[in-house]
């Protein structure tokens, strides 16, 4: 085997060993989310204690910790008392084709988990790079291009959540589930942005 042969097989195999890793990584994390809701229904609370004074609700922590959430999991993995009903995305398609036969747009705006936002608070050994860490909703991005591909506008507010932590912006409430004002009004702008160019957002004139 050539040197050109051996460093290229090098390099192929550390790039799957850190991709390996790097799933692995976010299953464990998804994984601590769920224990920490399973014990906190054990102790009959929906409080999870977190560090310096962060509190975290364990049924989003149970919502983030299973993984995939629709198609022929979403029975097994959701609460809904209702099993033929637990999978969100016939609804919101059903729901998306409604509103366009009336002439409707939906947009989409998913609120970003507080555990994804604020993982290293709840979690230890996550890496954080520039302060932030890495996006842990690998199956919310994934849910989110499904309703993209069928023509529903999303806005994805995570991104810009983590960015705003850098530069050290406080978005969530550390005792209890809110958003901040800063949370708000952050999301708010992303709204606008999107929505502004729209023939509706055009002022009405008065007769």
């Amino acid at each position: 085997m050539s040197w050109q042969r051996m460093a290229f097989t090098l390099l192929l195999a550390m790039c799957v060993a850190q991709t390996t890793f790097a799933q692995m990584n976010d299953a464990a994390i998804r994984k601590a989310f769920a224990e920490k809701a399973t014990a906190a229904q054990a102790a009959n609370t929906t409080v999870v204690k977190g560090k310096d004074g962060w509190l975290f609700f364990a049924p989003e922590l149970r919502s983030v910790g299973v993984g995939k959430f629709w198609g022929d999991v979403a029975a097994k993995v959701s609460n809904a008392p209702q099993p033929d009903l637990a999978d969100p995305l016939p609804a919101i398609l059903d729901f998306h084709d409604q509103l366009k036969r009336a002439g409707i747009e939906l947009v989409f705006v998913p609120v970003p988990a507080k555990a994804f936002v604020y993982p290293d608070k709840l979690v230890d050994g996550i890496a954080l790079k520039d302060g932030v860490p890495p996006r842990l909703d690998t199956f919310h991005q994934q849910f989110y291009q499904l309703l993209r591909d069928d023509g529903i506008t999303v806005i994805d507010l995570l991104p810009l959540y983590l960015d705003a932590r850098k530069k050290g912006e406080n978005l969530y409430c550390r005792q209890d589930t809110h958003w901040s004002g800063d949370g708000i009004a952050l999301a708010t702008d992303a709204i606008l942005r999107e929505i502004d160019s729209r023939p509706w957002m055009r002022p009405i004139p008065k007769k």
